[in-house]
């Protein structure tokens, strides 16, 4: 079998199809033989050799139907596709055949190759499911989807590894397969070889004013909202305003009716959809890109890769506010509407056309993220991904992230994310520790849950000479929710912030811990020694009346105010969870991975704050107690820990409090679905009770 032949299968048109053309291209760069079999309309050529990758076309013609219509070409296409693939197979050996879904059941054309050894990778472009769900408004519990929910799990038990390009949809997978190591995330984000990123000083308007749309055109993606905002402008202002759409698909024939029934055919012009090398051209030419996709079930997950198009090209842009576009983009980056909302998109346009500085600052912004967060980037990760399966080396490639000064001292890159609110207390003595550390963050995320008091000035205060620090405000978890949950919930939209491949360490920290400056620098040392440390942290000494106390904890528990994870270690356990007890559910997680877990009494982290005075030390008992239940802990082993509790301060009470609330978490049945972690820690409780060799040592 020849280690460098990969075949890929794709039921749409290549090299049109944008994110398989990227993958195609970044295999060949790497030394690959690529082989594509895809869809073939009336002007292609059955066999054809592109950028070096061989075309295998097979000629179906699409038409607009229902239902019926979608399956019965999918069926046809995945015989022909898995007929040709295994003919190839037979003469080519793959080593790697890589499908992209839709539909999931494509996976199914490599059973052949499979069968002789051949490693399977599911790219999952879509979310199959929820994509239905929101196309032809079925119900989540419809047999239509259960029946799309259970060939979903099925395809990803087929392959061996399984690509995502959105977040949240690895969130849900994660949640759902019992296999959550099969996950890599790859972005579909620009390559900045095709794209002429237009300078600020030409975002002047010439007179004319070029809104542009390029991309699929259906009722998802909702371009008759556009269509009707610029209707707005053109009736009620005298904005020179064109919306230009490149693109082609199902819902073209009736965008044309409603121009024609608007009188916008001078206003709104059609052009030819055109390929990924072409699009960065176009582009410069444009003062204005739009998203206007409605909400729902899949859109509203699914992140746009047009406005990273657009800000690669240096173009200001308005969207549509869904969880997946504001997954990375945040307010300083898009002018966000909230979807279907003409009304509101009419209005952007116009603020727009008249604010210099807001275009300006927008395009600047969303510059800084996709510095970090491109192709030339992104790849790396994909071609890491073909190295684990062909020659069993990590998922991710070695990085050279670490770099030698001029005093030889190991430079780490890593992130901090940082959860406030109303720190001011506290906050600038944190900042003054993190600044005069021996080995400073490459960035820090700091996530501002709605201070009210001078939190933010003082953040601000020290912004301007070090650019690393990023404050944002969270705009996604409810109040009650922030009231519930905290920083466990609020940190979550800092963490969503990162791509840890990119560090070698993420950092989790409080907004009320001090440390010396060779903190970092000897921590990072730690991991050097001990190739399986996957989380560690330094011992805490807490603030009780003037005196900083230590707080004893098993070698194994890692405090929460400062905790470091190794990058592998933070994929592997997929992050951290989102509720309370996440600090107990990442260990464990990482335990059972085979990471080990580590505090080090000479690394002192002092914690300004009691953990929990913020809340009452009642409250802090009873949250105890909802977060045994949340993670798993055993019954015996929960009334067991609530007993010897009261004989703590406040005695009797305290305990009290602890088993009240663990009897309200069982009550509400807010538990873990992470059936195998659970069974892995109710036997480590056990084991102590029995005083066998647990993870407490």
């Amino acid at each position: 079998m020849h280690s460098s032949r990969i075949a890929m299968v794709v039921f749409s048109h290549f090299p049109l199809d944008v994110r398989v053309r990227r993958e195609a291209e970044a295999l060949v760069e790497f030394g690959k033989q690529v082989d594509v079999i895809c869809m073939r309309d009336a002007n292609e050529a059955r066999i054809e050799v592109f950028n070096g990758i061989s075309i295998f076309r097979i000629r179906l013609d699409r038409k607009r139907g229902g239902k019926l219509r979608y399956f019965w070409e999918y069926g046809y296409f995945l015989l022909r596709a898995m007929l040709k693939l295994s003919l190839l197979h037979i003469r080519r050996r793959y080593r790697v055949v890589h499908i992209h879904n839709i539909p999931d059941i494509l996976v199914y054309t490599a059973i052949i190759p499979k069968l002789t050894g051949a490693k399977i990778i599911l790219d999952m472009h879509e979310f199959m499911p929820e994509f239905y769900a929101q196309k032809y408004l079925l119900h989540q519990d419809s047999r239509a989807i259960r029946t799309l929910k259970f060939l979903q799990k099925k395809a990803i038990s087929f392959a061996d590894s399984c690509i995502i390009s959105v977040p949240t949809f690895g969130e849900k997978l994660r949640a759902e397969v019992s296999q959550p190591d099969k996950f890599t995330l790859i972005l579909n984000v620009p390559e900045l070889r095709y794209f002429i990123r237009k300078p600020l000083t030409k975002l002047k308007l010439d007179g004319r004013y070029r809104v542009i749309y390029p991309g699929t055109l259906s009722n998802l993606h909702g371009v008759d909202v556009a269509i009707r905002a610029v209707n707005i402008v053109r009736q009620e202002t005298s904005l020179p305003i064109e919306l230009h759409i490149y693109g082609s698909g199902p819902e073209k024939g009736n965008l044309e009716f409603l121009i024609e029934e608007l009188s916008l055919a001078d206003t709104v012009i059609f052009h030819e959809e055109v390929r990924v090398d072409q699009i960065g051209k176009v582009l410069p030419e444009m003062d204005v890109g739009v998203v206007p996709k409605r909400g729902g079930v899949f859109a509203g997950d699914a992140i746009s890769t047009k406005l990273f198009d657009f800000a690669a090209s240096g173009l200001p842009a308005v969207a549509s506010r869904t969880k997946g576009d504001t997954f990375y983009f945040d307010d300083s980056m898009v002018l966000f509407f909230e979807p279907e909302n003409e009304r509101e998109l009419a209005e952007c346009l116009i603020r727009l056309y008249h604010d210099e500085k807001l275009r300006i600052s927008l395009c600047r912004n969303s510059w800084e993220l996709i510095e970090k967060m491109n192709w030339g980037v992104m790849k790396q990760d994909l071609i890491g991904l073909y190295e684990k399966l062909t020659d069993g080396k990590p998922a991710i490639p070695e990085k050279k992230l670490q770099t030698l000064t001029g005093d030889g001292m190991v430079r780490h890159k890593y992130v901090i994310v940082t959860p406030v609110k109303n720190e001011e207390k506290f906050i600038g003595q944190t900042i003054s520790a993190v600044i005069d550390q021996e080995i400073r963050p490459e960035e820090w995320i700091v996530v501002d849950d709605g201070s009210t008091d001078r939190t933010r000035e003082i953040i601000s205060g020290f912004q301007g000479k070090y650019p690393w620090i990023r404050c944002l405000e969270n705009p996604e978890v409810p109040r009650q929710a922030k009231r519930r949950a905290g920083g466990a919930a609020v940190i979550q939209y800092g963490l969503k912030k990162i791509i840890p491949n990119r560090y070698d360490f993420v950092v989790r920290m409080d907004s009320d811990v001090t440390f010396p400056p060779s903190f970092f620098r000897d921590i990072f040392s730690e991991f050097a020694k001990n190739a399986k440390l996957g989380i560690a942290s330094g011992v805490c000494f807490v603030s009780e009346n003037g005196e900083f106390k230590e707080e004893k904890n098993p070698e194994f528990h890692t405090r929460g105010p400062l905790k470091v994870y190794r990058s592998e270690c933070y994929r592997d356990i997929g992050g951290l969870d989102k509720e309370e007890g996440w600090d107990t559910i990442d260990e464990m997680k990482a335990n059972m991975l085979g990471w080990e877990t580590r505090n080090f009494p000479d690394l002192r982290v002092n914690h300004l704050r009691k953990t929990q005075t913020a809340s009452g030390a009642l409250a802090g008992q009873r949250n105890k107690g909802f977060v045994s239940y949340y993670v798993g802990y055993h019954p015996f082993y929960a009334f067991l820990r609530s007993v010897f509790t009261c004989f703590k301060k406040p005695y009797i009470i305290g305990g009290a409090f602890m088993f009240f609330g663990y009897l309200e978490a069982l009550l509400k049945k807010s538990r873990i679905t992470d059936t195998d972690l659970v069974k892995y820690l109710r036997r480590q409780q056990i084991n102590k009770i029995l005083g066998k060799a647990t993870i407490w040592r």
